[in-house]
Parts: C-alpha cells; structure tokens; sequence
C-alpha cells in the first residue's frame, strides 16, 4: 500500500471561524507513519484517547507483522510444514475471513498466503536483481490457500508447508483503522480522523461541516489533483505504483505482487476505493490494482459493501463510480 492519499482536515475544521483547531498526534506504527485527527475533548482526554488507539495499532501488529518472528504470523511461519497447532487470536480470524472471501471472488488475485512470494521479491527490489523462474516455482508451491490448515473447531491454525508463510500487507492496515476508531469511540470521541498511508477512515463530522475533505494526490497525470468530499463514517483506501516501482533488467515492475503467476504486476494501475470499513476498503485497492481492465466492475468482489471506485492505468480511468471532473474514460472493451 502507498501513501497517495492526504487528509485535508485542515480545511474542514480549523478554518472554520470560532472553531477550535483539532487536535493531532502521529507516530510510527506497522511500518508507517500513523496520524489521528480528533476533534473533540480537552488535550488531556484527546491525547488519552489516541495514546489508547496507537496501542490498539500496535497490539494488533504483534500479531500480523510478518517482519517480526515474536508476532502470531511469524511463529506460524516458524513452525511450518510441523504438527504445531496455533490457537488463533479473534482478530487473525476476522481477517483471514474476509480475506479469503476476496480470495475466492477474484479467484486468486488477492492472497495473503503469497508470503514465500513476498520474501523473495522483497529481496529482488532491495539487491536490484530478479529472481530465476525455479525460484519463482518454488515460492508459489509454498503458496495457497491450501498451506492453511485450520482446526475442527475453527479456532487453532498451522500451516501444513516447510516454508509457507503470510503477508497481510494488503489488508491488515486497513484493519488497524477500523479497531483505532473503535477504541476512540470508546473513550468518547467520535468526530475524529486516522490515516495509515494510503488508507484513511472517518468518524462523525467535525463541527460545522456537512463532509471530511480528502485530497487524492499522487496519482498518473492524466487523473490530477481531486478531491473527494466523504460523508461520516467512511473509509477510502488508495493503492498503485506510480511512484512505488522498480526497474530491472528492463521492467518496470511494481511493489504489488500478482499471486496468480507469482511475480509484481508490470503495467501502472491505480486504485481509490470508497467504502463503509476500512478493512474491506483496503484490499479491495490492492485487488483493483492487480486484476486491472481483467476486473468489470469492483462491486463484483464484495457486494454488501456496496463500495464506489476511481480505477485506472496510466492512460485512462476504466471504472469510475466516484465523481471525479475532468477524468477521461477508456474505450469499451472489445467483447
């Protein structure tokens, strides 16, 4: 995920005449730099509140970092391919459903079992040289829903593949919002605003405005600078590689992995995603980005989200069910 999505707060709060400025906090959690906007209590209280919410990021954290062996993914990686079993945290579970229900409706293009996959890419952008195709095998054979294996109950988890392991890069940040503003309703504050890279999530409106403002910014020329007005309680999530890509030996290959074959997507797509909760916002970006013009409309992946789009490459915009002037559509597909 890319930060390609600024928080216009500013203008949706502190400029309004006799209106208290909100108060902000920021701080590295999950690799990225997290901000929380609050619009209401004393400092005290505000700082409380978000001081409880960055615990909520980091707890959730020691259990989906991927980079962290102490965390739960990192013992399930660990111990894979053995007879260990994981009694699996709640959250783990949440997450793993809906991710495997993206999983399944784009029949692969989303999938937090690419672990194998990630590590090696992971190391091709850092040493700047790509990896042979016997490794992108191997990588894929330790891939799969089926390296998960769960538990009669449903409640214990192990990976059944030497080498297996998980990345929920594309969806657990997004998840991190919505258990951030939970725990900022609990202590009171609902008109605030928490942003982890290019997924922001909104609570109820600041005082004396009828929408949270957000900038889009970063995406290809051809879409410009937007912005998008959001009602209360409302997640948007962007997702692309225009300016998180790497060339070697004459591709250009993006930070997004396509599982399916195993190897980053080549071609500049672009996503913004609008929809009630920031988890399924956020995958669904990712998603986008990978099955590009192969994708007829994102609603297809997650129907009771009902969510609204802005997606792309870098001529075009090919679905647009957001309000965006000034943005050309590509040519119908030939059927």
């Amino acid at each position: 995920m890319i930060a390609l999505l600024v928080a216009s707060w500013l203008s949706s709060a502190a400029s309004v005449e006799g209106q208290i400025p909100p108060f902000e906090f920021s701080r590295p959690e999950m690799g990225v730099e997290v901000r929380m906007v609050l619009h209401e209590g004393s400092r005290r209280e505000a700082e409380a509140a978000a001081l409880a919410a960055f615990g909520r990021v980091r707890e959730l954290n020691r259990i989906f970092s991927d980079y962290e062996p102490t965390s739960f993914v990192g013992q399930l990686s660990e111990s894979a391919g053995s007879d260990r079993w994981h009694p699996a945290p709640r959250e783990f579970q949440e997450v793993w459903r809906i991710a495997s229900a993206i999983n399944e409706r784009s029949e692969g293009a989303f999938d937090v079992t690419c672990g194998p996959l990630s590590k090696l890419w992971r190391r091709a952008r850092r040493e700047g040289l790509l990896p042979s195709p016997s490794e992108i095998e191997k990588a894929r054979a330790r891939s799969g829903r089926a390296v998960v294996e769960w538990s009669h109950d449903g409640k214990s988890v192990r990976l059944r593949v030497a080498g297996a392991g998980l990345d929920f890069g594309g969806i657990v940040k997004g998840f991190a919002l919505d258990e951030a503003m939970a725990v900022l309703n609990q202590h009171a504050v609902r008109k605030a605003l928490v942003q982890a890279d290019g997924d922001i999530l909104v609570g109820a409106l600041p005082p004396g405005r009828t929408h949270w403002i957000v900038a889009i910014a970063d995406v290809p020329p051809h879409v410009g600078i937007r912005t998008l007005e959001l009602p209360a309680d409302t997640a948007v999530s962007t997702s692309g590689d225009h300016s998180q890509h790497f060339e070697s030996e004459g591709r250009r290959l993006s930070h997004i992995l396509d599982p399916r074959c195993g190897e980053p997507t080549e071609r500049e797509h672009f996503a913004v995603v609008v929809a009630p909760r920031s988890v399924w916002a956020d995958a669904l970006a990712t998603t986008a980005c990978v099955l590009g013009r192969d994708l007829e409309r994102l609603s297809d992946l997650a129907p009771d989200q009902h969510p609204r789009v802005l997606r792309g490459d870098a001529q075009s915009v090919f679905e647009s069910t957001l309000e965006f002037p000034g943005t050309r559509r590509a040519a119908p597909r030939p059927r």
